[in-house]
């Protein structure tokens, strides 16, 4: 009896302790519920927990807020809505499961109550698994935008897939070619559209950039080279450029080729794209016409050999008449670019305008030629200046009130200008002597000249001679090196500190001896070899600056100019990167100068060419400040480090009151834009004492020294600065 007693006082205490585990594991169970709804409740996003068994289907609030705004509500037919593809596998809670289980989710669409349609993306996760069921909570976000974009991106890619086949067969049906142009860290790589590769005669698949411009006629490879050059600087978005190409070993097809720049997602240029057709039959066409005719075919002027012709008659009935007569050559300034950027419909547009204005400024019996494609001439019978100048001001008058919206485009009010190059008849001159004169004109800078009109007379030849007698020189003295630098000192204005020197450019003729840069630059920039020489100058002062530091000499920061063209028409951060590497020379001592002036040309392009040099480590001086035009707000925006103040304001600023306050000005607004400040021109002591005064940082001048050779410079303030170990 005893031992049945114990038996069931050890079963009746098992099964306490059975009864208080199954009791502790139901609280648990319910806390754990009661804090996953709470959480999930205070959830922002949707969320539905639900079981296999469906005995338990709950939905937090902002679920049950979407629920309403779709008519629905948390059961077993909305979870089949969200899981199921159809009724055919049917309702179980397992096959549901499958479903919801899905690795990226399941995205369903809803209308709502407004009719604006949701998309949501059901992600699922099993929280708990039970003898009999499992539970699981499913969140949904709202992916309408994502799924918008993309459902845009889908029909961007369809349409942009349509239209590069229509671009292929519309290239193909025009007998358009289509050129690539990639620039890569070894040159340029080219891709040539099939009917492009048959227009030029190009066989095989491969072919190089180099291979291309072989073909190009020998005087016009610079040509091309400049144009693809210029827009891969970004010195412009778009540019055309016309040149003949060998396209069999005996056969040569005159091609016009429309290039336009791309930019990838670095904002950095990278491919030029080209449109190119072939011109010679046209051009055939037109001289054909013209031969024939007489008569240019746009304007119904006359062509150049019909003006010619007509012109001697002219001529000679002024010289029988004793009546005076003038040659006017009208030059479209602009035009090549009015054409690229405006088309050829406008750019013809404007060649009509021209004519007409041409024709109701004259007044008297006058005779008209269309001499080239932006170039007028006109034979009037005047034998004055005043008359001249009176055809000229109304001539551009008319043009003027053309660009209104409706004629021509009123943005082309500055762009459309012309020059006029003037030749009086003085009964000797044959039409075409007569003409050459006229038009020279428009190409020299030493004839007497209003701003639009410019004369003819015997110092303009014979300036003109030496100007070509320099261009045939300056050619020469690049091949055999007869170019040097000099170089200016910087010093502190206490004169014991040499802070820098600035490379000039000085050309030792053989005949003349040293030449300055004034009497050969000018031609130099309008015959475009002032880049070779900008070229040969960066190279050499690095070389230079790094010599003197390999001698042991402290080193020196050498500062060297860029010229427009330099800056514009090169790729100008590649030379000063290529100079830097070539000659050893770190780029802290090497400074590059521009203009203020020429810094204002294009000031979104001049300050992305100017961040990349300072990202190089150069440092950038902005020259000839106070003679410009820069806003302060762009010169805010310049990156920039040293402002030079120009040698016009320092001459007369001990006695001139006005040029002490803008020296002072500019000083004041450098500090304020932490930039170095340099005064050149420095010739006195005086000048020297005030310039300190105010605050400027360094001086340049005849004062401190002149130009020197690099030996010179050596000798004078280089000798005492030798670092010894």
């Amino acid at each position: 009896m005893e031992i049945i007693v114990y038996l069931l006082a050890v079963l009746l205490t098992a099964l306490s302790i059975l009864v208080f585990l199954l009791v502790r594991k139901i609280r648990h169970e319910r806390s754990k519920n009661k804090n996953l709804s709470a959480l999930i409740n205070a959830s922002e996003v949707y969320t539905i927990t639900w079981t296999t068994d469906f005995s338990r289907i709950e939905a937090n609030k902002p679920m049950t807020e979407f629920l309403e705004k779709i008519g629905r509500t948390a059961d077993e037919n909305f979870l089949k809505s969200i899981f199921l593809d159809n009724d055919s596998l049917g309702t179980t809670g397992s096959v549901l499961l499958v479903g919801a289980m899905a690795k990226e989710g399941r995205t369903a669409a809803f209308t709502l109550s407004d009719g604006s349609v949701r998309h949501i993306l059901w992600k699922s996760k099993i929280i708990n698994t039970g003898d009999a069921f499992t539970s699981i909570a499913t969140t949904g976000t709202d992916v309408t935008e994502e799924y918008t974009t993309q459902k845009e991106l889908d029909t961007a890619k369809q349409q942009q897939a349509i239209a590069s086949e229509s671009l292929d067969i519309a290239a193909e049906s025009a007998e358009l070619g289509i050129l690539t142009i990639t620039h890569t860290a070894v040159g340029y790589d080219i891709s040539i559209s099939d009917i492009g590769r048959e227009m030029l005669g190009i066989d095989g698949e491969n072919i190089t950039y180099e291979d291309f411009t072989s073909k190009i006629s020998i005087n016009e490879r610079e040509l091309f080279d400049n144009c693809v050059h210029k827009l891969f600087s970004e010195a412009s978005a778009s540019d055309s450029v016309e040149v003949n190409i060998r396209i069999s070993e005996n056969t040569v097809h005159r091609f016009l080729f429309r290039i336009k720049a791309t930019k990838c997602t670095s904002n950095n240029l990278n491919r030029l794209t080209a449109a190119f057709v072939d011109m010679t039959a046209e051009r055939a066409n037109i001289s054909r016409r013209e031969h024939v005719s007489g008569e240019d075919p746009l304007t119904g002027f006359l062509g150049r050999n019909g003006f010619f012709s007509d012109g001697e008659a002219y001529l000679a009935k002024a010289k029988e008449e004793n009546t005076g007569a003038a040659v006017v050559s009208i030059r479209i300034d602009r035009y090549q670019k009015i054409s690229t950027l405006f088309g050829m419909e406008i750019a013809d547009r404007l060649l009509l305008t021209y004519a007409q204005g041409l024709e109701n400024c004259s007044r008297n019996p006058a005779l008209f030629g269309k001499i080239a494609q932006d170039n007028f001439a006109v034979l009037l019978p005047f034998s004055d200046k005043k008359n001249i100048d009176l055809f000229v001001k109304e001539l551009s008058l008319f043009i003027e009130n053309a660009c209104n919206g409706n004629i021509l485009p009123s943005i082309l009010t500055e762009q459309s200008r012309f020059t006029a190059g003037v030749c009086f008849y003085d009964g000797t001159d044959d039409i075409i002597s007569l003409y050459n004169k006229a038009n020279m004109t428009l190409y020299t800078e030493f004839s007497e000249s209003n701003g639009v009109c410019r004369y003819f007379d015997k110092t303009v030849e014979e300036k003109i001679y030496n100007r070509d007698t320099i261009e045939e020189e300056l050619r020469t003295a690049i091949k055999n090196g007869e170019f040097e630098l000099y170089y200016q000192p910087k010093m502190s204005f206490d004169g014991t500190e040499l802070l820098g020197a600035e490379a000039l450019m000085r050309w030792n003729h053989p005949a003349n001896g040293v030449v300055s840069p004034i009497s050969f630059i000018p031609i130099a920039e309008e015959v475009g070899l002032i880049t070779q020489i900008d070229e040969w100058g960066l190279m050499e002062a690095c070389r230079q600056a790094k010599l003197w530091q390999d001698k042991g000499y402290k080193p020196l920061r050498v500062s060297v100019n860029m010229s427009q063209a330099q800056l514009y028409q090169t790729d100008v951060v590649s030379s000063i990167e290529h100079a830097l590497n070539s000659s050893g020379l770190s780029s802290e001592y090497l400074e590059v100068e521009l203009t203020e002036t020429m810094a204002m040309q294009d000031i979104e392009r001049t300050i992305s060419i100017l961040k990349k040099i300072q990202e190089l480590g150069v440092s950038v001086s902005m020259d000839d400040f106070g003679t410009g035009y820069s806003s302060l707000s762009a010169l805010k925006l310049l990156p920039i480090n040293i402002l030079k103040i120009d040698r016009s304001l320092i001459y007369d600023i001990t006695a001139n009151p006005t040029s002490h306050s803008i020296v002072k000005a500019i000083v004041e607004l450098g500090k304020a834009l932490d930039l170095v400040v340099l005064a050149e021109g420095v010739e006195t002591e005086k000048q020297s004492e005030m310039l300190s005064k105010l605050g400027c940082t360094i001086a340049q001048g005849y004062f401190y020294g002149k130009p020197l050779t690099a030996a010179d410079i050596e000798r004078k303030f280089l000798k005492n600065t030798a670092i010894t170990e």
